[in-house]
């Protein structure tokens, strides 16, 4: 039943990512139907990863159960971000059924931000307030959204180390019961292993979503999460800034702005 279950998600994930051209660039008559057909495809998604969810709860060995969601995660972070704030592509419904959506994977994973769920560790709450909350801000257009900003302030911080393992000893107890202990490195590789070899010059228009994906992904870790992190940000960031459309320009300003503010000055010098 796991399997099933875990192959129909990654079918659906990988379907709305396939077809998301279909919403993204079409003419404004034709984007209403492309949409419903979208958040259809979004519902049966979403669907599956309650039944993984409620899973939890039955006799299913745990291994299986962690295996799947190890699994589909890293889909599903492909083709919310293009819907979780506003574009000229989204609809007020769009928005809340993608924030629903990644409230079960929140929930699923025992993680209370995306930070915790792209990161792999605890995140104190004196810098993060209700996880299902954080998600709501910066949605509006025009805003700048306010997820994982946190300016650097002091340039004398070490860079990590790549090889770092998530470190739960001073945290408080309900953080080291949270189910990313069974995720240390978080979830954030497997989203830039899958978005690597899409986001090219030549396959960029073709895969809409990725783009998408990998900015908002990135713009939710903070330092010291993201320096280990620069080898395989930097390539498409670059790509993004060198790119002739403007909308790709701003997209890789936005992601180079966040870099600045989170990574101390000689990792990125290290890089250039």
């Amino acid at each position: 039943m796991v399997d099933e279950v875990e192959k129909d998600c990654i079918k659906e994930a990988e379907g709305l990512r396939v077809k998301a051209e279909e919403h993204l660039d079409v003419e404004d008559s034709a984007r209403a139907e492309a949409l419903e057909r979208y958040l259809q495809s979004l519902r049966k998604l979403a669907h599956n990863v309650s039944l993984l969810e409620s899973m939890q709860h039955t006799a299913t060995t745990e291994t299986e159960i962690r295996r799947a969601q190890r699994n589909i995660v890293p889909h599903v972070l492909l083709v919310l971000p293009a819907h979780l704030e506003k574009h000229y592509w989204t609809s007020a419904r769009s928005r809340d059924e993608a924030k629903g959506l990644l409230r079960q994977v929140l929930r699923m994973c025992g993680c209370r931000s995306p930070l915790e769920l792209l990161a792999g560790e605890s995140v104190p709450s004196a810098d993060k307030t209700s996880p299902y909350a954080l998600i709501e801000v910066g949605t509006e257009e025009g805003e700048e959204s306010t997820i994982g900003e946190h300016y650097l302030e002091d340039e004398d911080r070490e860079c990590p180390d790549p090889n770092r393992q998530p470190n739960t000893d001073q945290c408080p107890d309900q953080y080291n019961q949270s189910n990313t202990a069974l995720f240390p490195s978080g979830f954030m590789k497997p989203v830039l292993s899958l978005v690597k070899t899409k986001l090219s010059k030549h396959t960029l228009k073709s895969w809409p979503t990725d783009k998408h994906a990998f900015v908002w992904c990135l713009r939710q870790l903070t330092h010291p999460h993201v320096a280990p992190l620069l080898d395989s940000l930097l390539p498409p960031l670059l790509m993004l800034l060198d790119d002739h459309e403007t909308e790709h320009k701003v997209l890789g300003l936005r992601v180079m702005t966040h870099l600045i503010k989170n990574v101390v000055k000689f990792c990125l010098a290290r890089h250039f």
